[in-house]
């Protein structure tokens, strides 16, 4: 449970847990495929504005509104999705996401990692139908929309989660390290 700062008013109350994969899931996929004898290639997508694209129930929408002060005038707003920085917008975006990854990955038999609002994979060079496909697919059927400026397919080097993931073909093998602008960010401070 979470409450206020001030610990007098009760702000959010949940017993639910959360479950997201991190990049070592991407680099299993990645050694299964060469344990096999494919050669993999890795894709990425991350889902546009994820939760303000889960809608807030009609019902609700009379305590959906923000009150903002900027250089001495009022701003009102009122939000028909949930919004960014609320638990429940964690907790309602965790359930679309684990909805279409657990549709991609059971109905689709497609392989798929999941991290908030980012899905990453990697697949067969020779695969036509990927799992980041299947999610494209999916996605277009339930309304939720992926950033095409963010997506990536048939990579041999990529940025997943703040991670440079590296395909070392030759060897067979996944190298793995902190990525350079996030390095160098984190070692300023």
């Amino acid at each position: 449970m979470h409450a206020t700062e001030s610990c007098i008013n009760l702000a959010t109350g949940t017993y639910e847990k959360t479950v997201h994969e991190t990049v070592d899931w991407l680099v299993v996929m990645i050694l299964e495929l060469f344990d096999h004898g494919h050669t993999p290639v890795m894709g990425k997508r991350d889902f546009t504005k994820a939760f303000r694209s889960v809608p807030i129930c009609k019902d609700h929408w009379q305590w959906a509104w923000v009150l903002m002060y900027h250089k001495d005038r009022r701003f009102m707003i009122q939000f028909w999705g949930v919004c960014f920085g609320c638990t429940a917008a964690v907790f309602a975006f965790h359930r679309v996401g684990a909805l279409l990854t657990r549709i991609v990955r059971k109905l689709m038999k497609a392989p798929l990692a999941r991290y908030v609002d980012d899905a990453f994979a990697a697949s067969r060079e020779d695969i036509v139908w990927t799992s980041l496909k299947c999610l494209d697919f999916v996605t277009t059927l339930t309304g939720f929309r992926l950033d095409d400026a963010k997506s990536a397919d048939d990579q041999i080097h990529m940025l997943v989660l703040g991670s440079a993931v590296e395909l070392m073909i030759a060897s067979r093998a996944v190298a793995i390290r902190v990525a350079e602008e996030k390095a160098e960010r984190w070692s300023a401070d």
